[in-house]
């Protein structure tokens, strides 16, 4: 069976709605389990793999040994229901984990990913599926974005705007 050398980890993170423990490997959540606070209509999550704890994101990690669809499924499902999987979701539970893990291996080395729920197809036959992609994180704007520090100067139209929260005009009115 195919090994896979990249998995998503939590990095705790409550600003984030990141619970899971720092480096815990992380999984698509399942029905049973919960988000802490409201999920908006199309977002979904992650959680530990071994503690359930949710995490809105999580972190692209290559490991050395690699790890099979087969056996992160059935790790899972014993996490979950306390006894062996059963032959008949083998397979099911199998190709889930494996999109999923191809998903993650496209992707470099501590980039973010989410997962959310996305409407595939036309109508009569649209339907909802989970996805799993890339999230980028922004800084927060500060004045220190808008200053120049090769020159030593405010970076050209920071003034006018700054005089405009002010209600003045650049002409000093």
């Amino acid at each position: 069976m195919e090994k896979f050398y990249k998995v998503l980890v939590a990095k705790y993170s409550p600003k984030n709605r990141c619970y899971a423990k720092e480096g815990e490997i992380l999984i698509i959540a399942t029905e049973r389990d919960k988000m802490r606070g409201k999920l908006y209509k199309d977002f979904h999550f992650f959680v530990g793999i071994n503690s359930r704890t949710p995490s809105m994101y999580g972190w692209v990690k290559e490991i050395k040994d690699g790890i099979t669809p087969l056996e992160l499924a059935e790790r899972n499902y014993y996490v979950l229901n306390k006894k062996d999987m059963p032959k008949e979701i083998i397979d099911e539970e199998v190709e889930k984990i494996r999109n999923f893990l191809s998903t993650i291996s496209k992707q470099k080395e501590e980039d973010a990913m989410a997962v959310s729920y996305t409407d595939v197809g036309f109508p009569p036959n649209r339907k909802r599926v989970l996805k799993t992609h890339k999230v980028f994180f922004f800084p927060a704007r500060s004045d220190a974005d808008d200053f120049n520090y090769e020159t030593g100067e405010e970076k050209e139209g920071f003034k006018e705007v700054k005089q405009e929260e002010r209600g003045q005009t650049s002409t000093g009115c």
